[in-house]
């Protein structure tokens, strides 16, 4: 198949997602990547992903771009205003128009996330058939934060998100051909505003491990994650706050290994104190090994 995919951002290391798909998909179809590029890291995963022959266009995608986007169209959500891209747009029809002018037809689009749909304007039509992976139902996750998230300021503007989300996440999801989510909570929230539509759980891949890694017979618990995703950030507040004092209260030699990408400040502050580790931005933790707790 000829499947042209439209990202928000980059394929880097943290965006585990859209480069595990990729790394399957060009194993059996010719994909055409067309993405924005919010910073250093995301050209460079694009410029590597292009070394490996796949057809990739960039759109930039700065301050400047985002503050452009938010005085031309200025209706909420965020998530679809700080994506909104008439470059990228642009670019993904005249791509799709060549390449039906030239007999050689893309099969499908595939559109990663709200913020990819906004900057491709997927409500426009695409005149393509058009995957759109959700990932998340990110009006559900804009409840779930009111509920859960310690920030005072992130509880609000979840609540104030919330409407205009679910009404713009609705509208995309009847525009596509297909959705896929990564979990079933995240289908059946979708789906209780959008009924007609045809939505499939496709989990998360992950990179197997060449050989069983034996790590240590210790009473050690890991934590791995975007660190700088609030979404994480609350959950490891809860572990920290709630969980981790029982866990040493019967375990006093327990140890905690928190590990990922832009841990914040009071994260660090964290390291070395109850029996964890903070490892901020590992490489690759098939490499860990219980001293670095």
């Amino acid at each position: 198949m000829r499947i042209l995919m439209v990202l928000p951002y980059g394929p880097s290391r943290t965006r585990i997602r859209s480069r595990m798909l990729l790394e399957e998909l060009i194993k059996q179809h010719q994909v055409s990547v067309f993405a924005l590029a919010w910073n250093v890291e995301d050209r460079e995963a694009l410029q590597l992903l292009e070394t490996r022959g796949v057809k990739v266009h960039v759109t930039p995608h700065g301050k400047f771009a985002i503050a452009r986007a938010t005085m031309t169209h200025p209706q909420r959500p965020l998530q679809r205003i700080i994506a909104t891209s008439a470059g990228l747009a642009h670019a993904v029809r005249g791509e799709l128009s060549t390449a039906q002018a030239n007999s050689v037809p893309y099969d499908a689009v595939h559109v990663e996330h709200l913020r990819g749909a906004a900057a491709v304007d997927l409500l426009s039509g695409m005149k393509t058939r058009t995957v759109l992976d959700a990932v998340d139902c990110v009006a559900e996750l804009a409840r779930l934060t009111q509920r859960h998230n310690p920030s005072r300021l992130t509880r609000l503007l979840a609540r104030v998100e919330e409407r205009p989300t679910r009404r713009f996440e609705t509208a995309l999801v009847r525009a596509a051909d297909a959705v896929t989510v990564v979990a079933q909570r995240d289908r059946t929230a979708i789906a209780q505003h959008a009924r007609e539509a045809v939505i499939e759980v496709v989990p998360n891949g992950v990179a197997r491990c060449p050989s069983p890694v034996f790590i240590t017979d210790d009473p050690i618990a890991i934590f791995t994650g975007k660190l700088s995703y609030h979404a994480n950030q609350a959950a490891i507040r809860r572990l920290l706050d709630g969980i981790w004092p029982r866990v040493r209260a019967t375990l006093p030699n327990a140890r905690l290994l928190i590990a990922g990408a832009d841990a914040p400040r009071w994260l660090m502050r964290q390291d070395g104190m109850r029996g964890i580790a903070i490892h901020d931005g590992p490489h690759d933790l098939h490499r860990w090994s219980p001293a670095h707790v």
